[in-house]
């Protein structure tokens, strides 16, 4: 019966985006979810100035290190030539040094997200075969975005979910918010964002905010059933 309801609400949400999933085949012995530590790469370029690990973003994470500069930090273009010096310099701050050291304590494994990402993907690819799984990697974002979502690619920002008693949120944040700021958010927040990202609601005329509250509800349900 949950299967049956899932399935209907997908098709519902296909049928108002008027867009498809294109992606790997309905096999799910094929989804095995694997989490890219590019956080590790900003904490050591960070932290020990490494130009290893700088060049190591730019050319295994272009895409990455591109939505970082760009539209997480924003902070310029990828492509200035005094972009690298700029990003060190914004990570330099002695609050976000603290920052990233806690997140790489507290994050140093993420087998756990793999697993219960791996296991979520598989049930949405029973419902639907066409599923595109995207690329998932970490990333260490100055407490902006918590979940970005790239062209194949999704990062979510382990400083975001640090917990909510975390010292440092409570001179950012309210209460009800770091609520949300939990570790246990993250794989809700990732499958929320990309099915999202996958259907968004058309504009039309005549569209409502209850419509569109209508339209997140429906993804928030699957996300809690997968």
């Amino acid at each position: 019966m949950m299967r049956k309801i899932i399935f209907i609400l997908v098709v519902c949400l296909v049928a108002l985006s008027s867009c498809q999933w294109d992606g790997k085949s309905g096999n799910t012995a094929d989804v095995d979810v694997r989490v890219a530590r590019y956080d590790r790469l900003q904490y050591e370029y960070v932290t020990m100035n490494s130009f290893s690990a700088l060049q190591k973003m730019n050319t295994d994470y272009p895409q990455v290190t591109k939505l970082l500069i760009e539209d997480v930090l924003a902070i310029g273009e990828v492509d200035d030539m005094k972009i690298n010096d700029r990003m060190l310099e914004y990570y330099s701050d002695s609050t976000l040094l603290t920052l990233m050291h806690d997140a790489e304590e507290k994050f140093k494994d993420l087998g756990w997200v793999e697993e219960k990402l791996t296991k979520g993907f598989k049930r949405l690819k029973k419902e639907v075969p066409t599923l595109f799984v995207p690329h998932f990697y970490a990333q260490i974002a100055a407490l902006n975005q918590s979940v970005v979502v790239g062209d194949s690619i999704l990062g979510f920002s382990i400083d975001k979910y640090m917990g909510a008693d975390y010292p440092l949120y409570k001179r950012f944040y309210y209460d009800y918010q770091c609520r949300s700021m939990e570790p246990d958010r993250i794989v809700p927040d990732c499958f929320t964002f990309y099915l999202l990202s996958q259907y968004p609601l058309p504009w039309q005329p005549g569209r409502t905010l209850l419509d569109m509250i209508m339209h997140r509800g429906k993804i928030n349900w699957i996300v809690a059933h997968i």
